[in-house]
């Protein structure tokens, strides 16, 4: 279905937003599928929103779970296809410094 609702101006399909651990299996399968498309993926770190309140307060909610080395993935993340890698949800700094050197090591090979 997917492919026959492609628009035909589509140049690029990520993931955002999500576990680490998923971004390569979705790039492998949109790679079979679309290999025209430039992959992107912006996941966060892995760790879960739990909301103890059940309203968004941040003093009765928190992030828990273990954060993941985005920096860890990005070698098979580059071996899949994906062209842009960022990050979302958690986030910092040091992890994209991490990941744009590691992207240019890779290119610069």
């Amino acid at each position: 279905m997917l492919k026959s609702e492609k628009p035909d101006n589509l140049r690029g399909i990520g993931i955002n937003c999500s576990e680490p651990d998923v971004v390569d299996e979705f790039g492998t399968v949109m790679k079979a599928n679309f290999p025209e498309l430039t992959l992107i993926c912006y996941p966060n770190t892995g760790e879960t929103w739990t909301n103890n309140a059940g309203e968004w307060e941040v003093e009765s909610s928190q992030w828990g779970g273990t954060r993941a080395d985005l920096a860890s993935y990005v070698p098979k993340w580059l071996e899949v296809g994906f062209k842009w890698i960022g990050g979302c949800c958690r986030v910092e700094p040091k992890d994209i410094s991490k990941i744009a050197n590691i992207v240019k090591n890779n290119t610069e090979q």
